[in-house]
């Protein structure tokens, strides 16, 4: 995907706007609705009515990306200023019993909104991608480089890029490389899995002969303060979302340790040499200037109320 750039737009929307939402009921999503409410309208595309959505004001547009729903006959025909698809398999880890649910969700579903959005008078698209494109993560890991990701769910988020860049001369798109979100109601992710180690005194495992494992835990509000920015601003191009602060994980261990008052205990894998997942985050940075994304240690205290 193309470098990420600010909108050409002469007239770019401000003020209150229209944004469709998928994905709303994922951990991201959550979190994303509770910043977009403030000041848009949020139409939420979901299964089925969900109560807690509708509370915050968001109306549920009733459809299933997983089975060729048809946009056409539940959206609005116009009206819709930005579309943030965030909607992704629940399989992402089961290849092949969940490959075709992975092809549906990942792509199919947002060509369909991307079809949508060129027929409906969209002005933007955001669709939040992820840092496994890189895989196998050698470097450089920056937005202009080419990808050749290794894993099927990987491949099927940058095919999803691939067709959205497709409609970038139509309205502003932009792919959103997310790298290791957290934050609280997370399950079955590295930094919940993390702190549920450490809080039973269960040993953290570490490659290599150093800390294990180099990565970017970037706190969920930070993540969606990037996309909300993204959607009414009108960005272009693949955007690496990520915090500069890189931390093993006996470093992560241990600020969690430190949180809820519990000293972790390592045992090391034996496999040699460690992974850094460390990615160049210069046009983020050149995207919004004066923003400052947390600590992890100021970023994970929800843990000590666990």
């Amino acid at each position: 995907m193309t470098i990420a750039m600010k909108s050409p737009d002469s007239n770019p929307l401000s003020g209150r706007q229209r944004i469709l939402l998928t994905g709303a009921t994922g951990f991201v999503g959550r979190h994303l609705v509770q910043q977009l409410v403030a000041g848009h309208e949020v139409l939420a595309l979901s299964r089925r009515e969900v109560p807690e959505l509708t509370r915050l004001g968001v109306r549920c547009v009733l459809a299933d990306l997983g089975a060729n729903a048809d946009l056409a006959a539940v959206l609005p025909a116009s009206g819709v200023d930005r579309i943030i698809h965030l909607a992704q398999s629940d399989g992402y880890r089961d290849f092949p019993g969940s490959a075709m649910d992975m092809f549906q969700v990942n792509v199919a579903s947002t060509a369909a909104l991307l079809d949508y959005a060129a027929k409906s008078g969209v002005k933007g698209f955001v669709l939040a991608s992820t840092g496994s494109v890189y895989e196998p993560y050698a470097k450089p890991m920056d937005e202009a480089s080419a990808q050749a990701p290794e894993s099927h769910y990987a491949r099927t988020k940058l095919a999803a890029e691939l067709l959205a860049q497709s409609y970038s001369k139509l309205f502003n798109v932009c792919a959103l490389r997310l790298f290791f979100p957290y934050g609280p109601q997370q399950t079955g992710r590295l930094v919940p899995n993390l702190f549920q180690r450490v809080q039973a005194g269960e040993k953290v495992s570490l490659d290599g002969d150093e800390g294990g494992m180099v990565f970017t835990p970037t706190h969920i509000d930070d993540v969606t303060a990037v996309l909300r920015t993204a959607a009414v601003s009108g960005w272009q191009g693949a955007i690496n979302v990520a915090t500069s602060e890189a931390l093993s994980i006996k470093d992560v261990a241990q600020a969690i340790g430190r949180i809820i008052g519990r000293e972790p205990t390592f045992e090391r894998t034996g496999k040699a040499g460690q992974l850094t997942i460390v990615p160049p985050t210069a046009v983020l940075a050149g995207l919004m200037p004066d923003f400052r994304f947390r600590s992890f240690e100021d970023g994970a205290r929800f843990f000590g109320q666990a």
